[in-house]
């Protein structure tokens, strides 16, 4: 597609709405999101969930893009696409299975982008057409496929018992009194807090090194050559972001006051 072509799309859909131009703009460009999706293949995570997380990526671009501006659309659709990857690549690490199935694989990314687009236009049926015919299925399926993991998510989160602790707690937390469940519950909520206050001093590819490196469990943490596949640079390079984070993490804790930097040692 020349750079013309992406232009009068781009506009099309910018500034009349013309999903078909959109539509057009994204199938044009999967072949882009295949190639990049191989390089992320030795995170381990199967290729075509890549390829679909990368086909919401290129749909976030559309939104955003500016043919004005001059740029390709693969140039400036590329970070949403490796954002979109990146993105994919940690929750799918989470405690319930993402998706199974090649259709499951094709919806399952777009759970975030469907309430993202949800919020900001606040019509749910347009949403659920526009991304039904941008992956091929009815909006039936799409909507039935969503609302089964909505499901399956909030079952993990529902309290059980007068101690309002959840089954995902119950999976991660065996043991102790229920007094000293609920009191060691207490400080990791705090704690959390406090970490969740840093990681957002940090960008995008800090946090992922921070997450998937220094805080994840030793099944699911990724290698520094790992990450540097996912973000397309080298071993060194991700050991230096890792030095950076750890700086501005260090600086955010000796602003805070004593109490919370107990909580991180206790």
């Amino acid at each position: 597609m020349t750079r013309d072509e992406e232009q009068a799309l781009g506009r099309a859909f910018r500034e009349a709405g013309d999903i078909q131009a959109r539509n057009r703009l994204v199938e044009a460009h999967l072949e882009a999101v295949r190639r990049l999706a191989h390089k992320y293949a030795s995170t381990r995570a199967p290729l075509e969930d890549l390829v679909a997380a990368g086909r919401v990526g290129l749909l976030r671009a559309c939104d955003t893009f500016e043919p004005d501006r001059g740029l390709r659309f693969m140039t400036y659709a590329s970070f949403w696409i490796r954002s979109e990857m990146l993105s994919f690549v940690w929750n799918s690490r989470s405690l319930v299975p993402a998706a199974r199935s090649k259709l499951q694989r094709r919806i399952y990314p777009l759970r975030h982008e469907r309430a993202r687009q949800i919020q900001a236009s606040g019509d749910a049926d347009r949403v659920d057409q526009e991304l039904a015919a941008a992956t091929g299925v009815s909006v039936e399926v799409l909507r039935q496929q969503i609302t089964e993991w909505s499901r399956k998510d909030l079952a993990l989160d529902e309290p059980i018992g007068a101690s309002g602790l959840t089954r995902l707690d119950e999976l991660t937390e065996p043991g102790p009194s229920s007094e000293q469940v609920l009191l060691d519950r207490e400080l990791t909520e705090a704690q959390r807090e406090v970490v969740r206050g840093a990681l957002q001093l940090l960008d995008e590819r800090e946090r992922l090194i921070v997450q998937s490196h220094l805080m994840a469990s030793p099944e699911q943490e990724l290698s520094l050559s790992e990450l540097g596949a996912l973000l397309g640079v080298s071993r060194e390079r991700v050991r230096q972001l890792e030095l950076r984070a750890k700086r501005k993490i260090e600086q955010h804790l000796r602003r805070l006051p004593r109490e919370a930097e107990l909580l991180l040692v206790s």
